[in-house]
This record gives C-alpha cells, sequence and structure tokens, in this order.
C-alpha cells in the first residue's frame, strides 16, 4: 500500500505505480518488502522507513532495474514517476519482444 493511501491523503494514479514497484520486488526476491512483519507494524514501516530496495541489488540485479524500482517507490507522490515516463525507461525498453517471452515461457512450462 502506498504511503499516501496510509496516511489517509489524497491519491491519484501514482498509488499504482507504486504497487508496480513493489509487485517488480517481489516477483524479483519471491517475497514483498515487510512479508514477516505483523500488518499493522508493516503500515507504519511503510510511512517511516525508506523506501524499499532489492536486496543485494549490486550484485544480483542490472542498474535499469534497480534505477526502475527506485523511480516507482519515490515517497513523494509528485516525485515518483508516471506510466507514461516508465514506459519510456531503459529497463522497459531493454524488454525483449512478445514472442521471445511465449517461447522461454513454453520452454520453463515444458521443464516442470
Amino acid at each position: 500500500m502506498a504511503p499516501e493511501l496510509i496516511r489517509g491523503q489524497e491519491y491519484d494514479s501514482k498509488v499504482d505505480i507504486w504497487s508496480l514497484g513493489i509487485t517488480a520486488i517481489e516477483m524479483a526476491e519471491g517475497e514483498p518488502p515487510l512479508l514477516n512483519e505483523p500488518p499493522l507494524r508493516a503500515l507504519l514501516l511503510i510511512t517511516t522507513n525508506k523506501s524499499p530496495t532489492l536486496n543485494n541489488k549490486r550484485v544480483k540485479w542490472s542498474q535499469e532495474f534497480n534505477h526502475f524500482i527506485g523511480q516507482c517507490l519515490q515517497i513523494p507522490p509528485e516525485k515518483r514517476a508516471s506510466a507514461d515516463q516508465l514506459l519510456l525507461h531503459p529497463f522497459i525498453q531493454k524488454a525483449c519482444e512478445q514472442y521471445e517471452f511465449a517461447k522461454f515461457a513454453e520452454a520453463a512450462l515444458k521443464k516442470k
């Protein structure tokens, strides 16, 4: 949940950008930030801590991916990237074509 939602402030589509950043962390690491915290404590930490980041971000993840997540998880919504800005981000621009991903997914499913 985006910090502005927790604080009861007005919000806009930037809450979805926050969720995108959290989802990207969850997909990369297999679990969301603060998973092991009780729910009320997690809400408090979201509003008082720095933005979540990837673990081992310098070793395991590309600079573009780290920057992308950082743009999604800016605490002040006005500093958070918009969807239009993120679509032009180098991390997204370097993404593979749909057919390439389809081949990857099919191969991964056949292994199971």
